[in-house]
């Protein structure tokens, strides 16, 4: 057999696109009620703290103190600080019950791997994890940016000008920010339903 038929211009290769899951609030409240201790319980801490935040890994494994305001933390996120683009979290009841913990963000590094591996180990305990649509989430399929896709989903199903979530997940392209969007159809056209009535 000829392996080199990639190398032919007959050879084309057809983009897949991966659907990557987010956690509905029910689901995070359950794992912010999860009985853990140790390094578990502050992974779980920084995963319910993006879940709630929209903030990266790299922005929360670099967060000070110093950002946090009355309502809100305002920061320049690591992906784009040579923009300078800042972005500004509001901080909701679980946010603040983990700064009360913590006097502020937790102070414990993680290694991304490690990480993603604790934060797979913790969400098998909520099991069963359903979609939007209803379906079946392995666990495995999770990992802590998935705390990033939950939190922009739940501001665009509050029906949040998406101008205003773009800032707070520090989104700079319309593109990226609708890549995070993980509302069914059914739900959006919801939406629009309700903006008529509302007009």
């Amino acid at each position: 057999t000829d392996n080199r038929f990639f190398l032919s211009r007959k050879f084309k290769m057809t983009p897949q696109i991966v659907e990557k899951p987010a956690l509905t609030d029910d689901q995070v409240k359950k794992i912010e009620r999860l009985e853990i201790t140790g390094l578990d319980e502050v992974a779980r801490d920084y995963f319910v703290l993006s879940c709630r935040t929209g903030m990266r890994y790299s922005d929360l494994m670099n967060a000070e103190n110093s950002s946090i305001k009355d309502n809100y933390i305002r920061y320049i996120a690591k992906k784009t600080e040579v923009k300078r683009i800042v972005a500004v979290a509001p901080i909701l009841p679980a946010t603040r019950r983990i700064f009360e913990k913590y006097n502020g963000f937790p102070k414990r590094y993680f290694h991304p791997s490690n990480l993603n591996q604790r934060i797979k180990r913790i969400c098998k305990m909520i099991e069963p994890i359903e979609d939007m649509d209803g379906n079946i989430i392995d666990p495995n399929e999770l990992s802590f940016h998935t705390g990033r896709r939950t939190m922009n989903t739940y501001l665009k199903r509050l029906g949040m000008d998406p101008v205003d979530v773009m800032r707070i997940m520090g989104h700079t392209t319309l593109e990226m920010h609708v890549g995070y969007d993980k509302r069914n159809v059914s739900e959006s056209a919801l939406t629009v339903e309700e903006l008529i009535k509302q007009n």
